[in-house]
């Protein structure tokens, strides 16, 4: 009996041993100053939020984008983020100004404008030399 006391002492020496040794390697120190923490005040202001029914059409309008718009959107940035390799760091910031309100597009819908456009020319190609052949 003594022989198992001593050794649950030993294990759990080692596994204090142990644990301070991690966490020494994963936590900074208990004094270190520069170690976060969160604190809240005790007296805090409330702030009433109206709910979105309460909004009037024009701020409603102005706070919330219609969901066939969202759904453009959303398919618009996929197509420009994936062509940045789904690469948060190889996000572009330099649009390209296009037409007279000089719009900022992303370059890879202008790849995509010119090989529409080379696939409608190829199209009507082979129109004109299938309604040429017959």
């Amino acid at each position: 009996s003594s022989s198992s006391s001593s050794s649950s002492i030993a294990n759990d020496k080692d596994l204090a041993k142990n644990n301070n040794t991690n966490q020494s390697q994963n936590h900074p120190p208990q004094n270190n100053p520069l170690r976060k923490r969160v604190s809240f005040h005790t007296q805090v202001r409330v702030q009433w939020i109206p709910k979105r029914t309460e909004y009037s059409r024009r701020v409603s309008h102005d706070l919330w984008t219609p969901l066939p718009e969202r759904r453009h959107n959303v398919k618009r940035n996929t197509i420009e983020f994936k062509s940045e390799n789904w690469d948060w760091r190889q996000v572009r910031e330099d649009f390209i100004n296009v037409g007279k309100d000089y719009e900022q597009v992303h370059p890879i819908h202008l790849l995509h404008m010119r090989a529409s456009c080379s696939m409608q020319q190829q199209f009507v190609r082979v129109l004109s030399a299938m309604q040429s052949a017959s």
